[in-house]
């Protein structure tokens, strides 16, 4: 007998829609309840994390765009800042928003697996594991930060495609739902800087789709889908690009992956003359080698060896003790930026990029030459 009511359990609805509901509804409540009466760890002086991302929201919520630009305003994409933005239009927490936006991501994506395996046990069970999860609840996350809202970006976007290839019935529904799912793709893009990671996870659902749609003849209804889902997407894209180029001039998107700028980081960081150190990306003594053969990099030589590196140093000291009197690999980037900044070479997106340009091309001539002794 137990068994039996087990196993309806486990393969069909022998359970009333209310008390679904219910349970959803109670889970999902009690979480709003704990989250938003949970304060937030708010670091202001966290120049590019929370501060950041609390000024940008600002600025959006406003209608200024990002702000006037300067080393900060591209370094990060503004996927969590419009979200914040959001939350105020609506008049609502940053804690509210967080945790509304938890419950319903899976709440969405609890739904769509059901459709797919129909189980009310199995599926009970994931949305109670994933929405009482720990990662949501820990001190790390607690704060105005975009990884609050990375998680919930990654379940629905996973499961927005997974409904457009395996579960929308209807042509209109499918093309909506792809619409929809580019959409997401693009805000949860421009939230983090390592998007791409998704990628497999999208292809293999593209990829499984195909065969039965190869067998039903659809493959042209599954190429469709495809175009429009990653057709928005790259909109997406080329919109946030579009309003840089009228704010500031420069076609660009999140310029800490801007071309240059990566060269630059690059070149530095080949650097082995002078000795190297872990979690370190270019040491004092390397620094002041390169100092010597790039004229571009000596100019940011007082901002690195006088009191505003020594901040960097003591920040990375505090954080890291095996790095002790050194900038470390996690703030080095940060600190290239304000140098350059403090040097006067963030006027303009254009401006930095033929700063980092110049710097990337000094370096490597030397390094292709053999000026540099790249040995450790």
């Amino acid at each position: 007998m137990i068994n039996n009511k087990i196993a309806s359990l486990y393969y069909r609805r022998s359970i009333p829609k209310a008390a679904i509901y219910c349970y959803v509804i109670v889970l999902s409540l009690l979480y709003i309840i704990v989250v938003a009466h949970t304060p937030l760890t708010i670091y202001p002086t966290a120049a590019f994390d929370d501060a950041l991302f609390m000024s940008l929201g600002r600025s959006l919520a406003e209608g200024r765009w990002l702000g006037p630009f300067n080393e900060f305003i591209l370094v990060k994409g503004p996927g969590y800042p419009a979200f914040l933005a959001l939350g105020h239009w609506l008049g609502i927490s940053a804690s509210m928003a967080h945790a509304l936006l938890h419950c319903g991501a899976i709440i969405f994506f609890v739904w769509v697996v059901h459709r797919v395996h129909g189980s009310l046990l199995l599926s009970g069970l994931l949305f109670a594991l994933l929405l009482w999860h720990p990662v949501s609840m820990t001190v790390y996350l607690l704060r105005a930060f975009r990884d609050e809202i990375y998680y919930s970006q990654v379940l629905f976007v996973l499961a927005l495609v997974i409904w457009t290839l395996f579960c929308a019935r209807a042509a209109g529904q499918r093309v909506f739902f792809a619409a929809l799912s580019g959409v997401f793709l693009g805000w949860f893009w421009l939230t983090r800087e390592e998007g791409s990671f998704i990628v497999p996870a999208l292809v293999l659902l593209v990829v499984t789709a195909t065969l039965p749609a190869f067998r039903r003849q659809r493959i042209r209804e599954l190429l469709l889908v495809a175009l429009v889902m990653f057709g928005v997407f790259a909109g997406s894209q080329i919109a946030f690009r579009a309003v840089n180029w009228l704010a500031y001039g420069a076609f660009v998107g999140v310029d800490s992956k801007e071309a240059n700028y990566l060269r630059a980081l690059g070149a530095l960081h080949s650097v082995r003359s002078g000795g190297v150190r872990p979690f370190v990306s270019i040491t004092r003594a390397a620094r002041q080698r390169v100092y010597g053969v790039s004229p571009t990099f000596a100019s940011l030589a007082s901002y690195f060896e006088g009191a505003p590196g020594s901040d960097w140093v003591r920040i990375t000291c505090d954080a890291s003790p095996t790095a002790c009197g050194e900038i470390g690999a996690g703030w080095f980037m940060f600190a290239l930026r304000r140098a350059a900044a403090a040097s006067g070479h963030y006027a303009t997106p254009t401006k930095a990029s033929a700063f980092f340009g110049q710097m990337s091309d000094e370096i490597s001539v030397f390094f292709f030459r053999g000026t540099v002794d790249t040995s450790i």
